[in-house]
């Protein structure tokens, strides 16, 4: 069974079923407290175990039908029991399956060898700009266009290519811009990657548009 397969259909499903809950008939207990313990030391902090007990039957005794009590093997536990005839209840709460990509290795964008592929870096800088995931990215395109959401439309330029990163192909420009610009329909703001620009953050802004310089890493290669 291949990693991907088993996270999804075993590991993801006992983690559903722990929030939400499963099918059961019979005697749940879980164990709520526990600890190693000798009769001298019960004969000195008795009185401190058996508060520390009471409390536990005060906080937890309304979820269950009986709290059980045992001294075992020099192991003091307390359980919960309650019967359950159709389905154990969930704890609650949610979680997010998530298939890691190709790392991002700083070293490697340093010395320009390994560099991420462009829908590596795609994914990369559009979570650091929306906080979520890019499910689909889109190909190469005249205007960097990768994605959007509600509220921008982001776009990348870049090549995994250390001879391409130093040329002036590689900064955002008025060509790219006006790309940027044409392609926009919806009028929301835009949010550009890449390693350089040659327009003024000023004149950026008054055509909605939002430069972010990519990963210093990736930059420095410039300067190499």
């Amino acid at each position: 069974m291949e990693c991907e397969d088993y996270a999804d259909t075993l590991t993801a499903e006992r983690v559903r079923r722990v929030i939400k809950g499963y099918a059961f008939t019979g005697t749940q207990r879980n164990e709520l407290y526990q600890e190693k313990i000798t009769w001298s030391a019960f004969s000195k902090k008795h009185r401190e175990i058996l508060k520390r007990i009471d409390g536990i039957e005060l906080l937890e005794g309304a979820a269950y039908d009986k709290i059980r009590k045992e001294i075992k093997n020099g192991v003091l536990t307390v359980t919960g029991e309650r019967k359950i005839e159709e389905k154990a209840p969930g704890l609650g709460g949610s979680f997010t399956f998530c298939t890691l990509g190709e790392p991002i290795e700083i070293e490697s964008l340093l010395t320009g060898k390994g560099l991420p592929g462009f829908g590596t870096l795609a994914r990369y800088v559009f979570y650091t700009a929306a906080g979520r995931s890019l499910e689909t990215v889109a190909e190469p395109s005249a205007d960097g266009f990768i994605g959007e959401t509600e509220l921008f439309r982001i776009h990348l330029f870049y090549q995994p290519d250390t001879a391409w990163l130093r040329s002036n192909e590689a900064a955002l420009n008025a060509e790219r811009v006006e790309a940027v610009a044409k392609g926009n329909k919806t009028g929301k703001r835009a949010i550009i990657f890449a390693v350089a620009k040659f327009m003024s953050q000023k004149e950026l802004t008054a055509r909605r548009i939002e430069f972010c310089q990519l990963p210093y890493a990736v930059h420095r290669i410039l300067g190499d």
